[in-house]
């Protein structure tokens, strides 16, 4: 069981099985301070990767000091973390991991896929990172729901839910 309910106090029990993209930044940011979170990009990255992750972390810094933590696959900690995975299957083993693929995404789309465990969430970030960065952390404006979202568009982006 997760606490949610408004974003920054977290008052509602929540099952792990039940928290949606409508949730988000829960359960990432929990009680106003992230929770245990971790945003994952590929060791040998391309640009779009870090600035995708970025553009996610400066979203969800709002009121706190600190931006949260990026780091490579092989900085992730041993143990359950709340992740956000960045990149491609073929470039973050974390993805391919969590997708069960290790095929490159190569799309003008992009996709957000969250998988919830029995402590923990991955959100994953992939195919045209860019969309999918934007989209997400303009999550205000862009109605997140379900647990998969392909990102499509250019100037004004459209949200596909599965």
């Amino acid at each position: 069981m997760s606490t949610v309910g408004s974003f920054i106090t977290g008052y509602s029990l929540l099952d792990q099985s039940e928290i949606t993209l409508r949730n988000y930044p829960y359960p990432f940011i929990k009680n106003n301070v992230y929770n245990d979170l971790y945003i994952v990009i590929p060791s040998t990255y391309e640009p779009e990767s870090y600035a995708a992750a970025n553009k996610i972390a400066q979203s969800l810094k709002e009121t706190k000091s600190l931006l949260p933590k990026i780091v490579s696959t092989e900085e992730v900690p041993q143990g359950e973390h709340n992740l956000i995975l960045v990149g491609n299957p073929c470039s973050n083993k974390l993805i391919s991991n969590e997708l069960n693929t290790n095929k490159c995404i190569i799309t003008e789309n992009g996709m957000l896929k969250l998988i919830n465990h029995e402590m923990s969430s991955t959100l994953v970030i992939t195919g045209n990172l860019e969309k999918a960065a934007r989209a997400l952390s303009n999550y205000r404006n862009y109605p997140l729901r379900g647990d998969t979202v392909v990102v499509s568009g250019t100037e004004s982006l459209t949200l596909t839910y599965f």
